[in-house]
């Protein structure tokens, strides 16, 4: 891997992009945790990335809104698809990035701004929410719990679907599951597809019109690393998001 460019930002601080010269993979690193990875046509290289966008394509969603943007891949691909992707991120230099290294269409309607500023004042409803934002390896405080739970939802569309990118560390780390019980405060139906036993892993936790959702598959293979993604995809299985489910709301 070559590095072709540092980025600095006053949010994230350093960044810097590298490609692979054979394969033409693209990645990018901030705060030592590498954050997006895509071939060279932007298709992620990350098998969440392509569980949330399986598990999206699934609701036949029309329209999107993506909190976090990092590469911008999940954006690129739905927007690819054919739904109608709005992303927002906090740190200006992440639309740069996407769009000059990672092929973030100009069809992406992009926002510098806080998920929760941005939902606060644009009333819109989106048949789909991905929550996918991360201040190096740890999501905001104020994204992860009901308060703002309870704010999405008043931002979905009848029969919309909110997913969430939990980072677990290990399978004592109490991201996820806590997440989880968040969410089950504020949604009847929710679920996790998780891959126990991996450290360093992605769950996915996904509520409200959630219940006919089936495993992931891969939809878009990456021109790179594509065999390892599919049987990655068929590790994740659904699991119980919490032993103790908070009480609905």
């Amino acid at each position: 891997m070559r590095a072709i460019a540092t980025i600095a930002s006053a949010i994230s601080g350093e960044i810097k992009v590298y490609r692979d010269g054979p394969s033409g993979l693209i990645t990018y690193t901030q705060g030592g945790y590498e954050q997006s990875a895509a071939d060279r046509n932007g298709v992620s290289t990350a098998t969440y990335i392509h569980a949330l966008y399986g598990l999206a394509l699934q609701t036949r969603a029309r329209t999107a809104l993506v909190i976090g943007c990092g590469g911008g891949s999940l954006a690129s691909m739905l927007q690819k698809a054919g739904t109608a992707t709005t992303v927002i991120d906090i740190d200006p230099a992440s639309f740069e990035l996407a769009r000059w290294y990672f092929g973030l269409p100009d069809a992406c309607e992009r926002h510098v701004a806080d998920g929760r500023d941005f939902l606060e004042r644009d009333e819109r409803r989106f048949d789909v929410i991905v929550l996918d934002a991360y201040d190096a390896a740890d999501m905001p405080k104020h994204l992860a719990g009901p308060a703002f739970f309870k704010l999405v939802k008043t931002r979905l569309a009848p029969g919309g679907v909110f997913l969430v990118n939990a980072y677990v560390r290990n399978d004592d780390d109490p991201f996820a599951r806590e997440t989880a019980a968040g969410l089950s405060a504020v949604w009847r139906h929710v679920r996790m597809l998780d891959m126990k036993g991996r450290i360093n892993r992605n769950a996915i936790l996904m509520a409200g019109n959630v219940e006919a959702l089936a495993q992931p598959t891969l939809i878009t293979p990456p021109e790179v690393e594509a065999t390892e993604i599919e049987q990655d995809l068929r590790l994740l299985a659904f699991v119980a998001p919490s032993k103790k489910r908070a009480r609905k709301r």
